[in-house]
């Protein structure tokens, strides 16, 4: 009797056992599709989205700051408004120019009033 429950017991693990895999062979890899890879960049070094324009030996003050594309200080060859640069008591300021308005010949032209009539000072950029 116990070599029959034995012999029972041991035909009951076997079947509840994982299957092995079946016969088939493996696929050799004929169709196996290819797998992009993605490819990674080095990111270089960001340009910033403004630079800053110095301005020295201005009296103290807030003075408007426009881009012109020829540095005279006439209106018609106004191109954008900028922010205004206002100058401290150490007699300097400066104003942030947007990176893609430099090496186009253009200029800051900074007046001295508020009607634009005098030109305080030009600067090519």
């Amino acid at each position: 009797m116990r070599l029959l429950f034995a012999l029972l017991a041991s035909a009951m693990m076997f079947a509840c056992a994982p299957q092995p895999a079946s016969g088939a062979p493996m696929d050799s890899g004929a169709s196996r599709q290819a797998v992009a890879a993605p490819v990674v960049h080095p990111i270089g070094p960001r340009i910033p989205a403004a630079l800053p324009v110095g301005f020295s030996h201005l009296p103290p003050g807030t003075y408007q700051v426009h881009l012109h594309s020829i540095c005279s200080g006439n209106q018609r060859y106004h191109l954008a408004y900028l922010p205004d640069l206002v100058v401290g008591a150490a007699h300097t300021g400066q104003v942030l120019v947007p990176t893609a308005e430099f090496g186009r010949g253009w200029c800051l032209i900074v007046y001295s009033d508020p009607a634009r009539n005098i030109v305080l000072v030009t600067k090519p950029i």
